[in-house]
């Protein structure tokens, strides 16, 4: 995960070094925090005890919403004119990228795994630069490239030790003997 992790810095090193202390700087450092938030997302998936997928995303969302409070106090209300429109939009962002998102993507953790869906998370940015490339005509940079090259590396990594583990367990006499019995009481 550590790789995939480093690809997504690299992606971004260029751009942050080069607008130092600007908003655009600002704007990628909170990416990069949305990303490790994302990552502790599946992680705390994995640990928690089963539950519904609904009350599980009401807890997200809810958090998440807890933990952007503070920034409230960074706003001059006094400056905003919110339009019927915006204020239909943040009630339909609220709505379905978030709320109707935070329930799908439970439901998949509790279909597929955590790991499997960390593991595709890495793989967005190279979608996106992909579709960039192809409908956009952008240009790849070479910090670019690296970066994929770390992300896949990553996710082959994190793969690979999973295979490894499952393979290992599927050929032990002792844990399938245990598998195909059940549990023994003492």
């Amino acid at each position: 995960i550590g790789v995939g992790f480093l690809g997504v810095g690299v992606l971004f090193a260029p751009d942050v070094i080069r607008n130092y202390g600007s908003a655009t700087m600002i704007a990628q450092s909170f990416l990069l925090i949305a990303t490790a938030l994302y990552a502790t997302s599946t992680l705390i998936a994995r640990a928690a005890p089963e539950m519904p997928s609904l009350v599980f995303a009401a807890g997200f969302v809810s958090i998440a919403a807890m933990l952007s409070w503070p920034l409230l106090f960074q706003v001059e209300w006094a400056a905003l004119e919110p339009s019927y429109s915006s204020i239909l939009a943040v009630i339909g962002l609220g709505i379905g990228p978030s709320a109707l998102a935070s329930l799908l993507y439970m439901a998949l953790v509790k279909r597929a795994g955590p790991t499997f869906l960390s593991l595709t998370g890495y793989v967005i940015p190279i979608i996106s630069a992909v579709l960039g490339w192809i409908f956009y005509r952008e240009t790849l940079s070479w910090n670019a490239l690296v970066a994929f090259a770390l992300i896949l590396g990553g996710v082959w990594l994190a793969q690979r030790r999973t295979r490894t583990e499952a393979t290992e367990t599927a050929s032990d006499p002792a844990i399938q003997t245990k598998a195909e019995t059940g549990p023994q009481s003492p």
